[in-house]
């Protein structure tokens, strides 16, 4: 697993937007791109930080929600429409928390931008074949149950993040 946790000032992450905003549709060459984000929210001034995952029954995995972006989508475009797709929740974007980059089982790498999320708005979701749950985990539940090392990653940047 490669990393680059890129971030400036103004919270954007220049070597995602350069690096994978040309790319267009989602792949590029020997190369995966996705975009996706940390959903979080504490449900009341004393209550602790929840984030959101999903499982996908495909990879039998609990992951970050993420995708591939459409023709012309900008990454942070991606990662809110992902969002909602495959939980429901309407976002708002925060500071970017980089990339990871891993291989994929057909030799390809997958090159993933996130950022952190606050929820903006609800709507219901069905189970389907791409995501059939969604769960609220505390940050310690989410750092003993997330499946690939890389979103345990993304959930330490999003901790420092939140720090700063």
């Amino acid at each position: 697993m490669t990393s680059n946790p890129v971030r400036d000032p103004s919270g954007q992450a220049p070597a995602v937007h350069a690096k994978l905003s040309a790319a267009g549709a989602g792949e590029r060459g020997d190369t995966v791109l996705a975009f996706g984000g940390v959903v979080w929210e504490r449900p009341d001034a004393q209550g602790e930080a929840r984030v959101v995952v999903v499982h996908r029954p495909r990879y039998d995995d609990w992951s970050f929600p993420k995708g591939k972006a459409e023709p012309g989508e900008a990454p942070e475009g991606t990662a809110v429409r992902e969002v909602e797709e495959e939980t429901g929740l309407t976002c708002r974007v925060g500071a970017s928390l980089g990339q990871v980059s891993y291989p994929l089982a057909d030799g390809r790498m997958k090159v993933v931008g996130f950022w952190a999320m606050a929820v903006t708005g609800r709507r219901p979701r069905l189970a389907d074949d791409e995501v059939d749950a969604v769960a609220w985990w505390t940050v310690e539940q989410a750092e003993r149950r997330l499946t690939h090392a890389q979103d345990i990653e993304i959930l330490h940047r999003f901790l420092e993040a939140r720090r700063s």
